[in-house]
C-alpha cells in the first residue's frame, strides 16, 4: 500500500489524503473434493478473482480513500497540539534542569 498525506504549516487546516494506491496479491480458494468438477471449480474461483483483481482494487479505491479523508476531516491537529504542549514543557524543563545540573558539577572541577 502506498499512502501520501499532507498537512499544512496551518496547523488549523485538516491533513489531505493525496495519494492512495492499494495492492492485492494472488487470491486462491482451496477445495477439498474427490471429483473432477472440484479441480474445474478451483480452476475458476482461483483464476476468475486474479483476472478482476485491478478491477476490484480500483473500484474499492475511492470508497476507502474517501472513508480515510473522513477520518483525517475529524481530527484535529491544532487541538492536539494544544493538547501536548504541557507535557512538551514539563519536558522541556526537565532536559534544562539536567543541563543546569551538569554545568554546575563542571564549574567545580
Amino acid at each position: 500500500m502506498d499512502v501520501t498525506v499532507a498537512q499544512s504549516l496551518d496547523v488549523r487546516k485538516r491533513p489531505i489524503l493525496e495519494h492512495l494506491d492499494l495492492v492485492v496479491g494472488n487470491i486462491q480458494v482451496r477445495v477439498d473434493g474427490t471429483g473432477t468438477f472440484d479441480y474445474v471449480a478451483e480452476a475458476v474461483v482461483n483464476i476468475l478473482p486474479n483476472i478482476l483483481r485491478y478491477q476490484i482494487v480500483d473500484a474499492l479505491e475511492n470508497p476507502i480513500k474517501q472513508r480515510v479523508q473522513a477520518m483525517l476531516n475529524d481530527l484535529d491537529i491544532e487541538k492536539s497540539i494544544q493538547d501536548q504542549l504541557p507535557m512538551i514543557d514539563e519536558l522541556n524543563s526537565v532536559v534544562t534542569k539536567a543541563g543546569t545540573e551538569k554545568e554546575e558539577d563542571y564549574d567545580g572541577i
